[in-house]
């Protein structure tokens, strides 16, 4: 590139001594045409001249665009790297990058646990509200009503069940202690419903209250369990508390 940048002056100011030499002949062609005499002289030195000025406007046009060609190549070349020259990108903070990242992460997964633990505490509250003490005192009609509750209760259990199985297996590793514990609350309640279906088909006194005493308990100790893990994420969801010793 150096080398080329060289010769384009000295190119340049070649070129344009050797134009103004043809413009000059072409003018003396003129001169020489206008002075001749006689009919033969007046006709050929016209016709020579008139070649002259062809050969000088052609000349010249291939001049000024190469001209411009030149400049356009040197402008270019001005703003293109030099060979050798790595263009190195901005700095980024990967690791500033990927603490927002993860701060992310952790309080989609926070949020989306803490509503999976929301749904958990109904239905253990509901659980533990039904009252199997007084069964043998019910209607035939409010007998029904209390076992066909068992579907409902399966079926919320099981729709628990696989929202916290799809939970778990992405969860951020600080909220690792929480799954597990959510996760113990609703095999608790799993149990609890189990327990209250089997006790509409017990056999007798004895398998009641074992499976009543049974359902209570695994209730009771669910709803324990996610009232203190909601308590536990308000706590970490308030900067107030989390800043506190």
């Amino acid at each position: 590139m150096t080398l080329t940048l060289f010769y384009i002056p000295r190119l340049v100011k070649t070129e344009t001594v050797m134009l103004t030499l043809m413009w000059a002949v072409t003018l003396n062609a003129f001169i020489g045409a206008i002075n001749a005499r006689g009919p033969a002289r007046v006709t050929l030195s016209f016709l020579l001249a008139i070649l002259c000025l062809c050969a000088s406007v052609f000349h010249t046009s291939k001049h000024v665009v190469a001209s411009r060609s030149l400049t356009s190549a040197i402008e270019v070349s001005a703003t293109t790297t030099p060979p050798g020259e790595v263009l190195t990108p901005p700095s980024v903070d990967t690791a500033g990058l990927a603490g927002s990242q993860q701060a992310a992460a952790v309080g989609a997964a926070r949020n989306e646990i803490r509503q999976l633990v929301e749904t958990s505490r109904r239905l253990a509250e509901r659980l533990s509200a039904v009252n199997l003490n007084d069964v043998s005192q019910l209607s035939d009609a409010e007998y029904d009503a209390l076992q066909s509750k068992a579907f409902g209760f399966r079926t919320e259990a099981g729709r628990l069940r696989e929202r916290l199985t799809s939970l778990l297996s992405t969860l951020p590793a600080p909220l690792k202690s929480t799954g597990e514990t959510v996760n113990d609350a609703v095999s608790q309640l799993t149990v609890a419903v189990q327990n209250y279906e089997r006790f509409f088909k017990a056999e007798n006194d004895g398998e009641e209250t074992q499976r009543q005493q049974a359902f209570q308990r695994m209730a009771g100790s669910a709803l324990a369990a996610l009232r203190q893990v909601q308590k536990n994420l308000e706590a970490s969801s308030d900067p107030a508390t989390a800043a506190a010793p």
